[in-house]
């Protein structure tokens, strides 16, 4: 389903791009971009399109249904849908909506999707605004072109507009929760690093978060992206990987100095991190 009214001024623009053959193997490519200026009778409504989108407001308002989720695009504010999913947007105030937009698609397009979406339930606003725009710009003007060179750059200006809103998602404006538990995560964090040579259990951070186990565990996967658990033992791993490289320790030694109760279960966790023994870890660093 495609359905649009496209009510933009003349002073709107549209590119659509043909990706040169390399794109495919970067990260990103892209094969739509435009700045439009909408009236009041502007909407799309599609489903089925293999790409993902980025609507950054500049002026007015829009407003967006996408994932059974209604959404009030102000200005300032950048959201990422992907095009496969039912979505509909259109203008949403009496003032012209001013809004940038890029269609691009790539290996790494879904796993930033994931992480800058994961739990958003609003649009994010953006911290620079300017720099934006200005990697906007840039892919504008390199948008005519189709080589080798210009696939990178367009790779690589989606790549920092992707990183600036992940790194927007979790300022003040956007994520006052995150902000209000980054304290007790620090705090874990930082109590792991000192102690992960040392048994150590989820009930031991009680003293030092202000917050219940369960509700504990959800905020700090929901923000680094994995439990505590996960988390110490990946350290202890790292830690593990230093010893192996720099030192003639036996696995068994390094298994107790990183925190493990047995070697076995340090080989088991060792191998299904790095799909490597640590054995055979030393031999190839070596």
């Amino acid at each position: 389903m495609f359905e649009y009214q496209l009510d933009i001024s003349k002073d709107s623009k549209w590119v659509t791009i043909t990706p040169h053959s390399a794109s495919y193997k970067l990260p990103f490519y892209m094969t739509e971009i435009g700045v439009f200026y909408a009236g009041k009778d502007y909407f799309t409504q599609r489903d089925e399109k293999r790409t993902y989108l980025l609507i950054y407001t500049f002026s007015g308002e829009g407003y967006l249904n996408y994932d059974n989720t209604d959404y009030v695009l102000k200005k300032g504010s950048i959201l990422m849908i992907d095009c496969n999913k039912y979505h509909y947007y259109k203008s949403h105030s009496e003032e012209t909506w001013g809004f940038r937009w890029i269609h691009f698609g790539g290996m790494c397009a879904d796993t930033y999707m994931n992480l800058i979406m994961d739990n958003q339930n609003h649009s994010i606003l953006m911290s620079d605004p300017l720099e934006f725009e200005d990697y906007h710009n840039n892919l504008m003007n390199i948008s005519s072109v189709s080589d080798t060179y210009s696939s990178v750059c367009t790779s690589t200006y989606i790549s920092h507009i992707l990183m600036e809103m992940l790194s927007s998602k979790f300022n003040e404006k956007n994520n006052k929760n995150y902000q209000q538990h980054k304290e007790d995560i620090d705090k874990v964090i930082h109590y792991i690093t000192k102690n992960y040579m040392n048994e150590i259990r989820v009930d031991d951070f009680a003293d030092i978060i202000h917050l219940s186990k369960y509700h504990f565990l959800k905020v700090f996967k929901q923000y680094i992206g994995t439990s505590p658990y996960e988390y110490l033992i990946n350290y202890r791993i790292n830690e593990a990987k230093i010893l192996l490289k720099t030192t003639h320790h036996s696995i068994s030694y390094i298994a107790s100095a990183v925190g493990f109760l047995n070697e076995s279960n340090f080989i088991k966790q060792f191998k299904r991190i790095t799909h490597l023994t640590p054995l055979n870890y030393r031999r190839i660093w070596r």
